[in-house]
Parts: C-alpha cells; structure tokens; sequence
C-alpha cells in the first residue's frame, strides 16, 4: 500500500543512506530481509495475501528510493488516491532470491491482468527512458488501454485520463524532462 511504502522509504533511508537507489536497496536492504523466507519484499509485509495491486509503476533501478518516492506521492495526490492503494513495483514485488530474471511475460500479465494504471516514474535525468523493460512495460501498458501517467519527484502528467478536475499536469512536471518526452518514440 501508499502508507507501507512510505515506511518501506523511511526504513530503506535509516539503513542505507539518503541516495540509495534500488540496486542499493535490493543488495543491502531487501535481500537480506528475504533471505531465510525466499520471499518477495511484499510478501514479508503484506497486511493479507495477495493484495492485488492497482498501479505498476516502473522506473530505473539507477533512481533514488527516495525520488521514485517523491513521485509516487505525486500521482497519488493527483489521482486523490488513498494511503490503501497497492502500487506493483518490481523492486519489492520480486522474489530477489529466485526472480533475478524475471521474464517479459511477468511483466506483461501483471500489466495485462492486475493492474488498473501505469505510473512511469522518470527521474532528473529521464534515465527511464533509456531502458529497454520500461519502453516494453510502456507498450505493454499502451497495448492494452491502461490509465497511463508519468510521475516526476516535482510533479506528474496524466496522458491518458485527466486527473480529477480535469487537469493534466499536477505540481510542476519538470519542463527539461518534458521537452526529453517530445523527442522519446
């Protein structure tokens, strides 16, 4: 959920540092955590079992814990979602131990079966964008009509739907960012 995410942030910040990204946080946080269960990081924490998830969000390991969190808060203010919503990340939603290549076909059914929107969390430097998982998850989530948004750590752009009030820029959608998205295919 929102608020098991939140605490994911602050626990993952105490233990490894104020810039971890997600390699980081896999190697030195999440693993280690999931080693004796052979488990997925939701797995330890989840309030029931399976608790489907309503967005997947999909951003490069390279970004911050912190500024995929920054993002997150974004969209979910601007959809006006509550601390109750389950977002799908690959980070914690991977059994590290025994996942370490998951295959496109996870992905896919995730996104194809699951999920009820895609969140694509781009960072300062829109190293997302440079990916090859995330330009598949995109199509993926293109392909079969999912709410799509893109989240920024100062702001998000609905592209899809308009977020309530119909607006489709919330914050401040970092303007280097969007003019990188004009030249992205």
């Amino acid at each position: 959920t929102l608020a098991q995410l939140r605490a994911f942030v602050v626990k993952v910040i105490g233990v490894c540092g104020e810039d971890t990204d997600w390699n980081i946080a896999r190697d030195k946080f999440i693993k280690p955590l999931a080693k004796n269960k052979l488990c997925s990081y939701v797995e330890l924490v989840a309030e029931r079992p399976k608790q489907p998830a309503q967005w997947y969000v999909s951003q490069a390991y390279n970004t911050t814990v912190k500024d995929t969190m920054r993002a997150i808060e974004w969209h979910a203010e601007a959809r006006e979602l509550p601390d109750s919503t389950t977002y799908w990340l690959h980070g914690l939603s991977l059994r590290h131990h025994t996942d370490a290549h998951a295959s496109l076909e996870l992905f896919a059914e995730v996104i194809g079966e699951y999920i009820d929107g895609f969140v694509l969390v781009i960072d300062h430097q829109a190293t997302v964008l440079t990916r090859t998982l995330p330009s598949f998850e995109v199509q993926e989530a293109r392909m079969r009509k999912c709410t799509f948004d893109m989240s920024t750590p100062s702001g998000a752009l609905a592209t899809t739907r308009p977020f309530n009030g119909a607006s489709w820029i919330f914050g401040s959608f970092d303007t280097t960012i969007a003019q990188t998205l004009q030249n992205y295919e």
